[in-house]
């Protein structure tokens, strides 16, 4: 049965280093990057404001068709760039872009020579409520970024007609959800994406200065999903076990995945969260592994050949009660039996490396508890000196990240 992917812990910490404090670049390279201050608003439509040092619009620039249909009939340069945020806000709400009561507003901030990014959160906010209206902001820094990173960033920017800010939007709730395609994520409002934010490990909502409330008002909510899961074949929620539920995006739907187990039937469904309707139900027998046995047999079976040095640093009956119990409420017995053991995650990480045993020189295994579930860490060592890290998901085996040696290796989520 296809397993929901967890949210990524590490893949945030591997790239931290990659940004630097957010200033200005002495080596311009463009008219715009002598600009004392660069931003993007994004609704959906998306627009680019460059600030001189007296706090003037220099130039404004959209990011997508529906941005340059807002700046079609505003001319912003030489106003105060607070007072052409609000005309830009102004122009969304007379467009119709701002129709909900709340809507999520992404503020990117690539200069910040200014410190614009309080007076910006401030503006928009008071702008909205002049229409009666209410702004979640959401705001990141992409001063500076790294060659390589804002290189990724630019292309699927430019592939999918998206501001720059959108692109890294996307890029982190990807880190998480391999699953959802760019293309699916470019296509979502900023407030769809909002939701999805909602489901991403704390590490990487640390990357944002600044997340406002999600707008749900558009979905069901996600214990209607699951009562709605449980009322379809009458099911008592107190007689059900190893219960999740999980909002993502497939075949161009926000679905929830809500899965339980009850009378030693795992259940499965895909419930639409606009509408509530279940678009399918799936079963199969639950069969709890011999977890014990799983981990001995492997330990056995590789000790026989080399030297290996295990870190096990978790112990799982630990994990079941500090970590499960958490995530799925107090009395969930039996969790711990859902994720893979640590012997099928090392077998699977020497495979997708296609290394031998006999290559083999330490092995280090680490169970991560992120907010949404848990993540294996793995940390391999050769003869030959290679050092490899991989995150891989817990319930399905998945390699979401891999590096040899501080490189990042090409992975297939999908594989």
């Amino acid at each position: 049965m296809k397993r929901l992917l967890i949210s990524l812990l590490l893949v945030l910490t591997m790239t931290a280093g990659l940004l630097v404090s957010c200033g200005t670049n002495d080596e311009a390279k463009s008219p715009e990057d002598s600009a004392a201050a660069v931003f993007t608003i994004d609704v959906n439509p998306g627009v680019r404001v460059f600030v001189d040092a007296e706090s003037k619009v220099i130039s404004v620039e959209a990011t997508n068709d529906d941005g340059e249909a807002i700046l079609a009939e505003l001319d912003l340069s030489g106003e105060k760039y607070e007072a052409a945020v609000e005309e830009i806000i102004d122009k969304l709400n007379e467009e119709g872009y701002l129709k909900d009561e709340v809507s999520s507003v992404l503020i990117s901030i690539e200069k910040n020579a200014l410190e614009v990014s309080a007076k910006l959160e401030a503006k928009v906010n008071e702008a909205f409520e002049k229409h009666g209206k209410h702004a979640s902001v959401i705001e990141q820094e992409l001063c500076e970024l790294d060659k390589k990173v804002r290189g990724e960033i630019e292309k699927i920017a430019d592939k999918h007609h998206i501001s720059e800010g959108k692109a890294r939007l996307i890029e982190r709730i990807r880190e998480e959800f391999p699953e959802l395609s760019e293309e699916e994520l470019a296509a979502l409002s900023i407030s769809d994406l909002r939701v999805l934010l909602d489901e991403v490990s704390d590490e990487v909502k640390a990357h944002f200065n600044k997340i406002g409330k999600a707008i749900k008002d558009a979905y069901v909510e996600k214990e209607a999903a699951i009562n709605a899961a449980l009322q379809s074949l009458e099911i008592d929620p107190e007689n059900i076990t190893h219960l999740r539920a999980h909002i993502s995006r497939e075949d161009g739907k926000m679905i929830f995945d809500v899965e339980f187990v009850h009378e030693g039937l795992e259940y499965e469904f895909e419930i639409d969260a606009v509408s509530g309707e279940i678009l399918s139900v799936e079963s199969e027998e639950f069969v709890e592994p011999d977890f014990d046995k799983i981990v001995g047999d492997f330990i056995n079976k590789h000790k026989d050949k080399i030297d290996f040095d295990f870190d096990f640093e978790v112990d799982f009956d630990g994990v079941k009660d500090k970590v499960f119990d958490h995530f799925f409420g107090e009395g969930a017995d039996g969790l711990r039996e859902k994720i893979l053991s640590k012997g099928e995650i090392i077998d699977k990480a020497i495979s997708e490396l296609d290394i031998e045993d006999v290559q083999l020189s330490e092995v280090e295994v680490k169970l991560i508890d992120s907010e949404s579930g848990p993540l294996f860490s793995v940390e391999i060592e050769t003869r030959a000196g290679d050092e490899y890290e991989l995150v891989i998901e817990a319930y399905s085996g998945v390699v979401i990240r891999a590096e040899l040696n501080g490189s990042e290796l090409a992975v297939d989520p999908a594989a």
